[in-house]
């Protein structure tokens, strides 16, 4: 989705972890972007310690093809985490 430094958004929902809101909120979503209002996703962290903790891989990073498709899907923007 855009990337713009001034993007107006009419929700902006927050998450501790990537997907966090598209799991707890994602058909309210579905359903606010269907009426026409833009949505804003912002992820509190990466998830990076639970990945630690595994020793597995970062999963759920902002960049992974399964989240950039369910951005997509409901046409929502996304702040990473810095």
């Amino acid at each position: 989705m855009e990337t713009t430094e001034k993007l107006k958004l009419d929700i902006l929902a927050f998450g501790a972890h990537p997907d966090d809101v598209e799991l707890g909120c994602g058909g309210t979503i579905a359903k606010e972007v269907a009426l026409g209002k833009k949505v804003g996703i912002v992820d509190l962290t990466r998830g990076e310690l639970l990945c630690k903790r595994r020793k597995a891989p970062a999963g759920n990073h902002p960049d992974d093809p399964q989240i950039q498709t369910g951005n997509r899907a409901l046409q929502c923007h996304r702040r990473p985490p810095h």
